[in-house]
């Protein structure tokens, strides 16, 4: 899927407003616990909570905080409509160049995210499945570009 049309987008924003928006720091809390059971060295990254057991991480304020924080700035991103490129650039000085986050933890996160989605909204998503893996496709090789840039 190329670009999204104006309706896929609207569509798409529905059902993020709807269904994940109001619980993002839940949501994303149990997105980051499964990106670090997905590849251990991400949790690494995370100096606050790098060395607790990810079987712990579910009780942690913390985690659940920067969980929200990621969604939250998703969804920021979506309702940009691919018009993004400002803050893509932002997001990728500070993370390429403040928090050391290796490019390819973009696609890992992006995989996570569609995988926890359709597992926990799995009649609600299916619609719009298809338009969000395009929107966070569109999010990593944004940041894949920006990221040659800074």
């Amino acid at each position: 899927m190329a670009g999204l049309s104006e309706a896929q987008w609207n569509e798409l924003l529905a059902f993020w407003d709807k269904y994940v928006a109001p619980s993002s720091s839940e949501h994303g809390k149990h997105i980051l616990i499964r990106m670090f059971d997905a590849d251990k060295a991400t949790q690494a990254l995370f100096s606050k909570y790098k060395d607790i057991p990810t079987s712990d991480l579910a009780a942690n304020a913390d985690v659940k905080k920067h969980g929200g924080v990621v969604v939250d700035f998703l969804g920021k991103l979506l309702k940009l409509k691919g018009q993004n490129d400002s803050q893509l650039h932002t997001m990728a000085e500070s993370h390429k160049n403040k928090h050391r986050i290796p490019l390819d933890y973009f696609q890992l996160i992006s995989t996570v995210i569609d995988v926890y989605v359709y597992e926990n909204l799995p009649g609600e998503y299916g619609p719009v499945r298809e338009s969000l893996k395009a929107a966070l496709s569109q999010i990593a090789n944004g940041l894949k570009a920006n990221y040659a840039k800074v």
